[in-house]
This record gives structure tokens, C-alpha cells and sequence, in this order.
């Protein structure tokens, strides 16, 4: 186990396209870290119930959620959850954090990514796994990345162009009374 897992082309062109036109008519705002550390983050973003506006994409979410990520004695609570629009310039970045502690209870659980566009380069979401590995997650347009969010990643600064990303994390409530867990991401 790893801790994190990819689906390829979670979204197709045209869904991206549709979810980048809308959100580029919002107003993006400086990113900012809890600790107001200016070193950690440049990134413009924004946040949005797209269940609002785009219904399918929380159905397939929850559809994927459930066929990929199992949590026994847990259910996966996607519910009051606004995505993070995400947007990179050149030399834009997002040094190493991470989103959470790995308590059972917080809000994030299980952090997510879509990338809406391929245009750029640099840019690359790196994770280090439950072994302290440094991973590069691989590029592509409509990719779902799902990973824990005790889990330290970063953005690497873009070289050119602009990346565009949703960003969106799930909490887990208990459904059983046991006294083990596990969450299994498939290979």
C-alpha cells in the first residue's frame, strides 16, 4: 500500500473544457496557507459547490470513491464539500505539506486532484508515499489523483504556461463499531 492511486481520464476533454470556462469567470483570489507562510504557496484560487453547476461530477466521485477506495468500519462522507479551484502561472508553486494530520476524525482524510489542462510544463504533483518515497504523479488531462492527506506533496514550480487543477478532500465517519480500519488503494 502506497497511499495514494490515479485514475487515468477520470474526466473526458470536453468535461474539463466545460469545468475551465466556468471557472475561469469567477474571481481568483492570492492563496494562502494557515500559517501565512509566503514562501510555501503562489497559486490564485477560488472555492465553488460545483454540485451546484455540474451535478455529475460529485455522482462520479462517489462512484469512484466507492469502487476504489474501501475503508472497513468507514463510510466516505463527501457531503459540505466546496472544490478548490487552482491555478498556476509561471513560476508558480506549492511547496511541501501536507493537508492534514492522519487522525481518523479530521476533515481531510483523503485529499483529491483533477487536472483540467495539459498545457504547460513543470507543474508536477509530487507525493512522497507511506514509505517516504518520492513519487511524481503522472500527467493527463482528466486525471484523479486520491491520496491520503497526512501524506507531505508538492506542486513544482511551472516553467510555462498555466496549470489548472480541482482540488477537493473527503472525511470518513464510522459505520461500524470496529476497532481496526484499513484503506486499500489498488495498484
Amino acid at each position: 500500500m502506497n497511499g495514494f492511486t490515479t485514475i487515468k481520464e477520470f474526466l473526458t476533454k470536453e468535461e474539463c473544457d466545460l469545468l475551465l470556462q466556468f471557472s475561469l469567470t469567477k474571481k481568483l483570489s492570492d492563496a494562502t496557507v494557515v500559517n501565512g507562510d509566503l514562501d510555501i504557496r503562489k497559486s490564485n484560487i477560488f472555492f465553488h459547490d460545483y454540485s451546484l453547476d455540474f451535478p455529475n461530477l460529485n455522482e462520479k466521485l462517489i462512484k469512484i470513491f466507492k469502487e476504489e477506495v474501501k475503508v472497513k468500519g468507514y463510510e466516505i462522507d463527501f457531503t459540505d464539500n466546496e472544490f478548490q479551484f487552482t491555478q498556476y502561472t509561471k513560476d508558480g508553486y506549492y511547496n511541501w505539506h501536507t493537508d492534514s494530520d492522519s487522525g481518523l476524525t479530521k476533515e481531510r482524510y483523503c485529499s483529491m486532484v483533477i487536472q483540467l489542462n495539459e498545457e504547460y510544463t513543470g507543474g508536477e504533483l509530487q507525493i512522497k508515499d507511506v514509505d517516504d518515497n518520492e513519487v511524481t504523479l503522472e500527467k493527463g488531462l482528466g486525471n484523479l489523483f486520491i491520496f491520503y492527506s497526512y501524506l507531505t506533496h508538492r506542486v513544482k514550480p511551472i516553467i510555462s504556461g498555466t496549470r489548472y487543477s480541482l482540488v477537493n478532500w473527503f472525511k470518513i465517519t464510522p459505520s461500524e463499531n470496529l476497532s481496526f480500519f484499513y484503506i486499500y488503494f489498488p495498484a
